[in-house]
């Protein structure tokens, strides 16, 4: 009888055990912040509850689990006691499977409790992750975005074109909400808008409401103007237009979900970005996941550093090409609106001009990458390409003067980016301020009377007041100088041409000594240019040859004015510079450019 009683407490004792204990295997979770730390199983026991976790890293960065780490049950926080397969707060570098196991213990909880959050401390750049279901293997606490604007996202096509943006200041009104927002993931919203009026970047920011709302003016200069839309979740691009309002519901549940690394819990992707008001057709359909997946594929990382290594310049350009009609023939198949569609091409027209006006960095970093070469090793071997106008065809042909371009995010970079063309032209060059320049000071009344003296000076020592035996010392000191660089580097038909070029102005008795200098300096850089010498090395070429300084002036600055130089060129150095390049720009930039763009005319903003 005895024998029977203790049986029978050893197993009510078994049952009453094993009801204090829990295994979840890949459960589910509302948020994280990071989709490659993944809880593969949490384990809860009477002494403790184990989470066995997984990074997916690249071996060349490392992981890091703070000691301060916790598991939260509803308003109770449960400090990390231990972990297996790493250190607490010591740096870990993955091995080739880029995967990092390891185990975290922390106190026991309740094994009937429904969720928990698991936060790496609570820095804001720490791992987290929200609504670890233990209960149910699906989400207990889904939010999802309302019936009638996931409707509203699905439009006609009214079989219209997109609309000509014009020049409009106005500010555009952004209001959204994430769902399943919890008060602790709030890391802000930045808004950054690229400004093609005055060439500059411009950054909006707000707060996220606890109720997981936004709200948030930005500033626009054109009708219809893509910004780009940062948070700690996701980064994207959107279409917003002065005067107007645009609404934005981020289902934060489908977005972790698909992008997990956890394969057993993984959801096939789907739209989790929704939109409604102004430019709402344009910008659901582009975050469609089939065209998201169209878009990112036609110029991918991959390509531009293992195909087009070795290419010529002309090369480069057909392989660009190339791969812009393909992307724009996969998109013409996933059933676009009209607008859409324009706009879709638009935009991989501003990703294939910005690779194109980008030739040098990637033909270079292709060839550094065939050939195992960081960008700190000297660049051996390395035929750089040959940016010529005939390439440069592209700044046309790619539209980038049409006003439709307005609407692509990269026209700002790609306007920018042109002055690149200038530089390949022929290398900008600008010499000292001009007389001109220092007559506008002179004239300008707002000269000391020793600032007078020296503005005076300035202007009688400018380099097209010289004195013709001061202009026939420097023509030869630059023929020494070009000599110099004949016997001492290796040239190429190109070279040898262009060397007979400088050497003709420098004996030339007519040429303007601007145009000597010019000439000379732009035959030197092209050898760094082509990256087969260095600045450092012509430099220090160069210095080998002394031009005689006591021709260097016509006239003497009084001894009492000659320490208030460097002052006067600190003080007025940016009326000088404007002056100069207001002078290079109205004399060869602006031409070049519209020569480039097709057109009789380029106005520029002062």
């Amino acid at each position: 009888m005895k024998n029977l009683i203790l049986f029978i407490c050893i197993v009510f004792t078994s049952i009453g055990v094993k009801s204090q204990e829990k295994v979840v295997e890949n459960p589910s979770f509302s948020v994280a912040s990071h989709n490659n730390v993944i809880i593969e199983k949490v384990e809860i026991t009477p002494q403790s509850t184990k989470l066995h976790m997984m990074m997916m890293h690249s071996p060349r960065h490392w992981m890091r689990i703070s000691s301060e780490t916790y598991i939260r049950v509803g308003d109770s926080k449960f400090i990390v006691l231990s972990s297996e397969g790493i250190e607490l707060d010591k740096e870990v570098f993955s091995d080739q499977t880029n995967k990092t196991y390891f185990v975290l213990t922390f106190p026991s909880i309740d094994p009937k409790t429904e969720r928990l959050d698991f936060i790496e401390s609570d820095c804001e750049d720490c791992f987290k992750i929200w609504g670890v279901e233990l209960q149910s293997k699906n989400l207990t606490d889904r939010q999802d975005v309302p019936a009638h604007i996931r409707k509203q996202a699905k439009v006609k096509d009214d079989g219209k074109s997109l609309e000509i943006p014009a020049f409009k200041s106005g500010k555009a009104l952004l209001k959204g909400k994430f769902l399943a927002f919890r008060t602790d993931m709030n890391r802000g919203i930045d808004v950054y808008v690229n400004n093609p009026v005055i060439g500059t970047q411009e950054e909006y920011n707000t707060k996220i409401k606890d109720d997981g709302t936004f709200e948030l003016e930005i500033p626009l200069v054109t009708t219809f103007q893509s910004v780009l839309f940062r948070t700690q979740f996701f980064n994207d691009y959107m279409l917003l237009s002065p005067g107007k309002e645009t609404s934005i519901y981020v289902d934060m549940q489908q977005m972790s979900s698909q992008k997990t690394v956890n394969s057993a819990i993984k959801r096939p992707d789907e739209q989790f970005i929704f939109f409604e008001g102004a430019n709402a057709e344009i910008n659901n359909q582009m975050l469609l996941p089939e065209v998201t997946k169209c878009m990112e594929g036609v110029f991918t990382q991959n390509k531009l550093t293992n195909e087009v290594a070795g290419m010529t310049a002309l090369q480069y350009k057909a392989y660009i090409l190339g791969e812009l009609d393909k992307g724009i023939s996969s998109l013409a198949s996933l059933g676009l609106s009209q607008k859409v569609q324009q706009f879709a091409g638009i935009r991989l027209r501003g990703m294939a001009c910005y690779y194109l006006l980008s030739a040098d960095y990637y033909l270079e970093n292709a060839y550094r990458t065939a050939n195992k070469l960081n960008w700190d090793a000297p660049l051996t071997g390395y035929k750089a390409p040959i940016i010529n106008k005939e390439y440069y065809s592209l700044v046309k042909e790619m539209g980038v003067n049409n006003a439709l371009s307005l609407y692509d995010n990269m026209y700002y970079n790609n306007i920018n980016s042109c002055k690149y063309a200038v530089h390949h032209s022929k290398p900008v060059t600008l010499s000292d301020p001009p007389a001109e320049a220092y007559q506008k000071l002179i004239d300008s009344g707002q000269l000391t009377a020793e600032e007078l003296v020296i503005a005076q000076f300035l202007k009688k020592n400018c380099m097209e007041n010289w004195s013709k035996e001061l202009v026939a010392s420097r023509k030869l000191y630059e023929a020494n100088v070009v000599q110099l660089l004949i016997d001492s580097l290796s040239l190429t038909k190109e070279d040898s041409v262009a060397a007979q070029k400088a050497m003709g102005l420098c004996l030339s008795p007519e040429s303007k000594i601007k145009d000597v200098i010019e000439e000379r300096v732009n035959f030197q850089a092209a050898f760094a240019i082509s990256k087969r010498y260095t600045n450092d090395y012509l430099d220090k070429l160069v210095s080998q040859v002394i031009f005689n300084q006591g021709l260097a002036q016509n006239d003497t600055l009084p001894q009492s004015a000659v320490a208030n130089l460097q002052p006067f060129y600190n003080k007025y150095k940016d009326q000088l510079e404007l002056f100069k390049m207001m002078q290079a720009l109205n004399e060869r930039i602006k031409l070049f450019v519209a020569d480039l763009v097709g057109s009789s005319e380029v106005y520029c903003l002062t």
